[in-house]
């Protein structure tokens, strides 16, 4: 079931002014809570609409860093395939497709990154630290 904006934050509203009425129950046994300690629908509509802004936002910046930290992490494979014998390097590869299936976590691009430089590290410390925080 999926709410409407006026809906959801009337159920929000609701839920406010019924915590405030908990929270001072002498002044809400006489109805003499202050107006400016209640909220609104229109408020509440009105930070509904700001935090789906904000979080728009948010996604945009965070799919940017995935493409980012993925193109980061495409390139230190190469680096690490560059360096490493091919035996060695397709079984580190095998490990780590087979992760890739069982492991969902493996899947976001900061996870094969960091396992792309820990292989490089190992191989090569002082290019893995060269290689640390570069895009």
């Amino acid at each position: 079931m999926k709410l409407t904006l006026d809906q959801r934050a009337a159920r929000i509203t609701t839920k406010r002014n019924n915590q405030t009425k908990r929270a001072l129950p002498l002044l809400a046994a006489t109805n003499s809570i202050p107006a400016e300690m209640l909220t609104s629908q229109e408020e509440q509509r009105v930070r509904l609409i700001r935090m789906g802004v904000k979080m728009d936002e948010y996604f945009k910046r965070l799919e940017a860093y995935n493409q980012q930290t993925a193109l980061r992490a495409e390139h230190l494979r190469q680096v690490v395939s560059e360096i490493m014998p091919a035996d060695q390097f397709s079984r580190v590869d095998a490990l780590f497709q087979q992760r890739l299936e069982t492991w969902r976590a493996y899947q976001q691009p900061a996870y094969r990154a960091d396992f792309w430089w820990c292989q490089l590290k190992e191989i090569d410390p002082l290019r893995a630290e060269e290689m640390r925080g570069i895009p």
